[in-house]
């Protein structure tokens, strides 16, 4: 009996043996209870069996229960080779690598197994089972640098998790002491890149579905265009590319034999027109359709037969990955849908996703046949080259490029300052240019914003709503064109102040006189009125020296004193001596007045104008009694009497705009207009701030020569003092006309092209545009008719870029809607009553309007303090920490 209990023994430790190695091939802790089960099984049996056998004899029993206890030894023994990790018998029973041996083969053959996806490379904060056994792992917030801290900072954004002290000194250490991982792309690192490269090529294991399949473990599907866009756009495809989603493209291209296609053209137009014909002789009139075909197939074959162009067959494959079938399957409808928005059917491949795989690998050796015919002209734009972003580092948004990538531009960081916009009306020219002055002043606090609005209707309640100074320009409002003082800014590489005043003065008369006679001003015209102007200063006592600008300025009316003297033949030597300032240092002989070098050197330009005031040739005399009833209008209490005068416009405000609707119908405006941009120009020079200029309608400047000879004045000089204008016109032929207004454009290093119905030849010249950026313009959004406008932005150093423009809700607020920025807050329901005592003080409780009040003033104190529940808190749900209602105090 003993022999029996040791030999049942045996087979029951063999049974252990077995049993445990084949658990530990997959589990060590499975092994361990497996052993510990047959264990206990085997010394229960045994027992029984032992007191079954008592009744045979007792020393039966004793072997049963000496081989039960061999047996338990046994067990015991066989766990605790388990738990202490020894490998005992594995290897002898079963030869093969250990589980440790695996972990590490695994770990060091990157092509046998998965390489980890980035997420699962990266540490993430928070990790229970890190924190486990990390918990003392950090670095004290006390010794981190400023980069290693905002380091820190950026990473527990980018992974959702709350930035305080603990989790920044954690993720602190973890950055530092986790081996670099190279990013291939946003979604894998270089090393998961490679595998999937790998499994591109020669996949170990893929299995096919019905529209997808699986390869090495990731799941795909390929997607195939059942057609093309008609018009095929410059980056039409960009969307696709730079998709947040991970696809791979493919694009097989085939030339197509011209005779080929040729023949089948010709086949297909003649039945295109025998079908037309079908039609007519029944008296049909629905052949629009095949005539506007029968149009393009004949355009088509006429260039083939030119030699003009080429058809190709175009293959084009999408694939999408993900590393879960809902992954892959939602990335696919979103670049579906991303695809529609192009005009561009994508669909799955069914039944045939491996030969779909074997089209999108890069062999040349499509399986898939689905060809669409492409032009050459279009095959083009299918290469996805992309331009690199705009972002000027102070610049401010502008809109979107077609990579749905913000265009960020600094006119003031370019070589010129100033910038060219026009569009049709309603095309959004004008609110885009609003939305960039918006933004301009939100951040830029050393601006001056000056701003001509001829019919009053676009800027004005613009200028009202940003608190800026509104000036209805007429009435008492007087702009001086002669004013003159020193300059803000270094002038040393530009001209005499006093010679640009009086250029530019006789510039202006020159837009007035041009519009008295068809003519112009005739060249002996323009020298009468030089002296004239000279007499006006020299009459002030002003020189060409700085040092006497602080003296009282002349006006229009001394101009015109001064052409009445040429015409009486000129002023007497005592009258000059008692009009010119003591220091001049003028002597009088048989040949005229000379400079005897007494006040310096004295210019040659206003000793001429002295001498011919004391004695004018006889031919200036005639013309200056013919100029006389011509500047009628411009004296005194005349109509253009606003020019006569001293300035009297308040302007400390940074935000001016010029309300010119008075002029808007009659045919003062350009000259208005031109003093206006002289008096701009003015300013811009004496101001210390940087001043933007914006002229709406700027065709009144455009069309006169001495407007437009000061528009490039101003535009060549203003970096000099930090200024840029801003022209805003209907269409860009305005500025091609001719070399002056060209070179305007040419100097603009900021151009925006909205909507235009036509497009001139001299546009596409100028812009060298292709014939689908003249169709995007003639086809771009309007801002009448959508929620954003679109244009083409050319910039002197970013090139050429079609953009996008949006607004945000406040944005439009305050740029179109008649709504006060606090008329918004409160629609909004965020004001509070601390917020409503400040507009009271403020004085800007005209813009609010009562809200749920039971009666009585909503700004009354009296009525607050004896009800204040009869205000509704519009500040209800913001709370601070404190439990505090939520106020502000701006």
């Amino acid at each position: 009996m003993i022999a029996v209990g040791f030999v049942a023994n045996a087979l029951l430790a063999a049974l252990m043996v077995i049993a445990t190695s084949w658990q530990y091939r997959h589990s060590e802790l499975r092994a361990g209870i497996s052993g510990v089960a047959i264990g206990v099984g085997g010394i229960i049996v045994e027992r029984f069996a032992g007191s079954a056998l008592l009744t045979a004899s007792w020393p039966a029993y004793r072997a049963g229960l000496l081989a039960g206890a061999i047996g338990a030894v046994v067990a015991a023994s066989i766990t605790a080779a388990l738990v202490w990790r020894t490998p005992l018998f594995v290897e002898v029973v079963f030869p093969g690598p250990s589980p440790s041996a695996t972990r590490d083969d695994s770990e060091a053959d990157t092509d046998s197994a998965e390489s980890p996806s980035l997420m699962e490379r990266l540490p993430i904060p928070g990790n229970d089972d890190e924190e486990a056994g990390n918990e003392e792992e950090r670095i004290p917030i006390d010794e981190l640098s400023g980069d290693e801290m905002q380091e820190a900072i950026d990473y527990l954004e980018a992974v959702g998790q709350e930035p305080d002290k603990a989790a920044i000194e954690k993720a602190a250490y973890q950055l530092t002491s986790t081996t670099e991982t190279t990013i291939a792309s946003p979604f894998v690192t270089e090393e998961e890149q490679g595998r999937i490269d790998r499994s591109v090529l020669a996949p170990e294991v893929i299995n096919e579905e019905s529209d997808w399949h699986t390869r090495d473990g990731d799941f795909y599907q390929v997607l195939t265009a059942s057609s093309l866009p008609r018009f095929l756009s410059s980056g039409w495809l960009l969307p696709l590319t730079l998709a947040s989603e991970d696809v791979r493209l493919s694009m097989q291209i085939n030339p197509r034999e011209t005779e080929d296609v040729k023949s089948r053209l010709q086949k297909r137009l003649t039945q295109m027109k025998s079908a037309i014909q079908r039609k007519k002789r029944r008296n049909r009139t629905d052949t629009h359709e095949q005539e506007h075909e029968a149009q393009e197939l004949d355009r088509l074959l006429g260039e083939l037969v030119k030699g003009t162009t080429k058809l190709f067959d175009v293959s084009l494959f999408v694939e999408v990955r993900g590393q879960t079938l809902d992954e892959m399957q939602e990335a696919s409808k979103q670049i579906q849908r991303r695809a529609r928005q192009q005009g561009l059917d994508l669909v799955p491949i069914q039944g045939e996703q491996v030969k779909a795989h074997s089209s999108v690998a890069p062999i040349a050796n499509p399986k898939i046949q689905n060809h669409n015919a492409v032009q050459l002209e279009a095959l083009t734009q299918c290469f996805n080259f992309v331009e690199p972003p705009v972002a000027d580092e102070n610049g401010i948004h502008l809109g979107f490029d077609n990579t749905n990538r913000p265009v960020i531009i600094d006119r003031y960081g370019l070589s010129g300052h100033s910038k060219a916009v026009s569009g049709k009306v309603g095309s959004g020219k004008t609110y885009a240019v609003k939305m960039a002055l918006w933004r301009r002043i939100l951040v830029d606090d050393d601006l001056k914003t000056i701003i001509f609005d001829p019919l009053g209707d676009d800027f004005v309640d613009f200028v009202e709503q940003l608190g800026g100074t509104v000036i209805k320009f007429g009435g008492d409002y007087r702009i001086n064109p002669l004013e003159i003082s020193p300059d803000a800014h270094d002038s040393s590489t530009q001209e005499s102040t006093f010679k640009l005043k009086l250029r530019n003065t006789l510039r202006l008369l020159g837009t007035y006189l041009g519009e008295k006679d068809p003519e112009g001003m005739a060249s002996g015209e323009e020298g009468v009125l030089s002296i004239a102007i000279y007499y006006a200063y020299l009459h002030k006592g002003i020189t060409p020296d700085p040092a006497t600008f602080d003296r009282e300025d002349p006006i229009l009316s001394d101009v015109i004193d001064g052409v009445g003297i040429i015409a009486n033949g000129g002023m007497s030597s005592d009258e000059i001596d008692a009009m010119l300032p003591n220091d001049l240092g003028i002597d009088y002989t048989e040949d005229g007045p000379v400079a005897n070098g007494e006040g310096g050197d004295l210019e040659k330009e206003v000793l001429d104008a002295i001498t011919n005031l004391h004695s004018p040739p006889e031919r200036y005399q005639t013309i200056a009694r013919q100029l006389e009833p011509k500047l009628e209008s411009l004296k005194q209490w005349n109509v253009n009497s606003n020019l006569n005068g001293q300035s009297n416009l308040d302007l400390d405000d940074d935000l001016v705009v010029f309300d010119m609707s008075s002029f808007a119908d009659t045919g003062e405006m350009p000259i208005i207009m031109h003093a206006m941009l002289n008096w701009a120009y003015d300013e811009a020079r004496r101001s210390e701030k940087k001043t933007d200029v914006t002229f709406e309608e700027a065709h009144y400047l455009l069309r006169r020569e001495g407007a437009r000879d000061l528009i490039n004045l101003f535009i060549r000089h203003s970096r000099h003092f930090s200024s840029g204008l801003t022209l805003i016109s209907q269409t860009a032929e305005e500025f091609l006309k001719n070399e002056p207004t060209r070179e305007i454009y040419d100097n603009c290093d900021v151009k925006q092209l909205f909507y235009q119905e036509n497009v001139g030849q001299e546009v596409v010249d100028y812009f060298e545009l292709s014939e689908d950026e003249r169709r995007d313009i003639q086809r771009a959004t309007r801002g009448e008719d959508a929620d954003y406008s679109e244009c083409l932005l050319s910039t002197s150093q970013h090139g050429r870029r079609w953009i996008e423009i949006y607004s945000g809700e406040f944005e439009h607020h305050v740029l179109d809607d008649d709504c006060d920025p606090w008329t918004y807050l409160q629609e909004e329901g965020m004001l509070s009553q601390r917020d409503y005592q400040w507009l009271e003080e403020n004085e800007h409780t005209s813009a609010i309007q009562p809200v749920g009040t039971t009666g009585g003033d909503l700004f009354d104190e009296e009525s607050e303090a004896q009800s204040p529940e009869s205000v509704v808190d519009l500040g209800a749900g913001f709370e601070t920490e404190a439990g505090q209602t939520g106020e502000s105090d701006d």
